[in-house]
């Protein structure tokens, strides 16, 4: 080990005695040690400078002495600390630690430097960041931590710092920059007119547009001027600290929606006056969203949109878009109310209000759709089906009228294309057809299966046949067609010719449209998504219908005579308002017993011919007739179920079916 030697003068004044002198420093500096290890040991840094004195006083007054690394990094320490070097002072003690492991005094010295050391580190970084030298960032977190004793959490965030100097340098620009953009955007919202909604094409910004691209991402900014309450109060809602909101579209002057009402607590209600609200935005803001941990954290309006998006704002607006836009294109009005009212409802008055211009053409309507639900996007033409008719063979009573189509892909992609449930990987569904005479619209819904589902692509089904004598059989040749073969039902063909025998569908011209769609529920609403569709022009005479009806082999309806005869009238009387005119029982009473062998009823089945409310005729089929067991005697007969006869013409099959006037009545 290294020492130095110190000279030390030996003259002294006359009347000094070194070797008193020599023993009352030694006294002194042992009791300095003493003193600083006991009770009083937080006074021990600035008794240790005294004992450091001490002993240079010693060796000055004892000749040439050798001194130790340990006390050469102790007054190096204390000589840095007097300095105000805090850092250099640590560094020494700790230097003197290693020289004596566990000494108190050089212990006590780190400790005592330590948050000042922390605190110089702490400024030397700041200023570094400030100037934006990483090289010297690095090289000062390097010391930092190889010098203090820091926990390894804290540790791993400087070495992170350090090792991602160049991107939290940009970081630290951005929130500056973030907050001075903040500061200007609040200063601009204070100079905005109360009680106007501005438009803008991302949340607070203050590049206010009056017209967009109906693709492009649209927010609203509400300038009240007030809070919600000052206006509930205005209102004369009081009592309650929360706030209830209603959003008003109008598209072209038409109200097409009110969304609410929205809840706002106390934290906004009596808080915001001014806030955003989405419109319409693409998943590109929606990551945005995700990423920026600043956005997700405001409190003026954003915390909107993740509830719009499961179902409010956003999509109430897009929807309505893609309905009312459909076939729009140029420039449009749009116009959005914010409004205040009560839970229950009621709208007292517009709190903001304001509009826009917006302009549609295809390329934005693409993007529209793709904001969309699944179940309202429209088909590319690739995908659309090609639907042809006879209709230049048709004529009525002479040749059936049929339609077929051709699908570019089999109907199982169709559903998958619009479906909204978590799984669309069915072994069935379904795929409608309609006919539409003139604004009369008849439909058929097809449960497809196996290939028909799968993989088959081209169908045909008669939309009305050359006459109407297989109405009563459910394996006529159209009940067995692809696409009614499941349920052995063309409602298409009942439905036809129920409205030409109540005169629904008159002779003459008629324009006619054969569809084929997909259609997807959502909640307690349909959607019909059109996939091909066919029009022509169909004409009939009166003589061609009176042809038509004589070919049925529709007849009266047959009856026991008897005792039925009793029955048969009763149910005729009994149901005369429901416009039953005829009733006709068909089998032999079938007597019902429980388990001991009493008897509880006895029943029958029965033929009903009715009017039908659109004044048309039909026959109902295997109706159940009933007469309840008294003990003693049987009730008067009725028939069982629910008994209706205002059934419209979609709800006919082979059971229960039109037939004409002239050959029942």
């Amino acid at each position: 080990m290294m020492t130095g030697v110190i000279k030390i003068p030996q003259t002294l004044t006359n009347n000094s005695n070194p070797t008193k002198m020599k023993t009352k420093l030694i006294i002194l500096a042992i009791g300095l040690l003493s003193y600083s290890s006991g009770p009083y040991a937080q006074i021990g840094g600035k008794l240790g400078k005294l004992k450091d004195k001490a002993k240079d006083k010693v060796s000055n007054t004892t000749g040439s002495v050798a001194v130790s690394a340990y006390d050469k990094h102790m007054k190096e320490g204390n000589k840095n600390e007097e300095a105000g070097d805090f850092i250099a002072a640590y560094k020494s003690y700790q230097l003197a630690l290693s020289e004596k492991s566990g000494d108190y005094t050089a212990s006590s010295a780190k400790k005592r430097v330590e948050s000042s050391a922390e605190e110089q580190y702490e400024k030397q970084y700041e200023d570094l960041f400030a100037q934006g030298n990483c090289d010297e960032i690095k090289s000062l977190i390097n010391d930092w931590t190889a010098t203090i004793d820091m926990t390894p959490t804290r540790k791993e965030k400087l070495e992170y710092t350090r090792d991602n100097c160049e991107k939290a340098l940009a970081d630290q620009q951005n929130a500056s920059n973030k907050a001075a953009d903040q500061a200007a955007a609040k200063a601009a919202v204070d100079k905005l007119e109360n009680g106007k909604a501005y438009f803008e094409n991302q949340p607070f910004s203050t590049q206010f547009k009056s017209e967009f691209n109906i693709g492009d991402d649209i927010f609203v900014k509400f300038k009240m001027g007030k809070t919600m309450l000052e206006y509930a109060e205005d209102y004369g809602m009081t009592g309650s600290y929360t706030a209830y909101g209603y959003f008003k579209i109008y598209f072209d002057g038409k109200e097409v929606s009110t969304v609410g009402p929205y809840s706002f607590s106390s934290n906004y209600s009596g808080k915001w006056t001014d806030f955003d609200a989405p419109l319409s935005f693409g998943d590109s803001f929606t990551k945005n969203i995700d990423q920026n941990e600043a956005l997700m954290s405001s409190t003026q309006g954003i915390w909107l949109i993740p509830e719009s998006v499961s179902g409010k704002l956003k999509p109430t607006f897009i929807e309505n878009a893609i309905k009312e836009f459909a076939d729009a294109s140029g420039k449009h009005n749009v116009k959005v109310d914010f409004c205040l009212g009560t839970k229950s409802n009621e709208i007292k008055g517009v709190v903001a209000s304001g509009s826009f211009s917006v302009n549609i053409d295809e390329e934005g309507k693409k993007k529209l759709y793709e904001r969309g639900p699944k179940y309202l996007r429209p088909l590319d033409e690739s995908e659309k089906a090609s639907v042809s008719l006879n209709s230049n063979q048709f004529r009525l009573s002479e040749n059936a009228l049929t339609a077929s189509f051709e699908l570019p892909q089999p109907p199982k992609y169709y559903a998958q294309k619009w479906c909204t449930s978590m799984s669309c990987d069915y072994d069935h569904g379904y795929i409608s057809v309609a006919v539409l005479v003139d604004d009369i619209e008849i439909n058929g819904y097809c449960e497809l299966w196996d290939e028909k589902w799968e993989s088959q692509k081209s169908f045909d089904f008669t939309v009305l046949p050359v006459n109407d004598n297989e109405l009563n059989d459910d394996l006529a040749s159209y009940n067995k067609e692809d696409l009614f073969e499941k349920q052995r039902n063309n409602t298409i063909v009942y439905a036809f010719i129920d409205m030409l025998y109540s005169s629904k569908i008159k002779p003459g011209k008629h324009k006619v449209t054969v569809q084929v769609a997909h259609e997807v529920a959502v909640g307690n609403d349909r959607f019909s998504n059109l996939i091909g569709e066919k029009t022509f022009e169909m004409t009939f005479t009166e003589g061609q219908l009176n042809s038509f009806k004589s070919k049925s082999n529709a007849k009266k309806l047959s009856h026991a005579g008897g005792e039925w005869t009793s029955v048969d009238n009763h149910l005729k009387s009994l149901y005369a308002e429901d416009r039953v005119v005829d009733v006709a029982c068909t089998s032999e009473w079938k007597v019902t017993r429980n388990s001991l062998g009493v008897i509880l009823y006895r029943t029958c089945w029965a033929e009903v011919l009715y009017k039908s409310k659109d004044g048309g005729y039909r026959i109902w089929q295997a109706n159940e007739v009933k007469e309840d067991y008294d003990g003693s005697n049987y009730g008067k007969p009725y028939i069982t179920g629910h008994f209706r006869t205002d059934w419209g013409p979609g709800n006919l099959n082979n059971m229960h079916f039109p037939v004409p006037a002239t050959k029942v009545k």
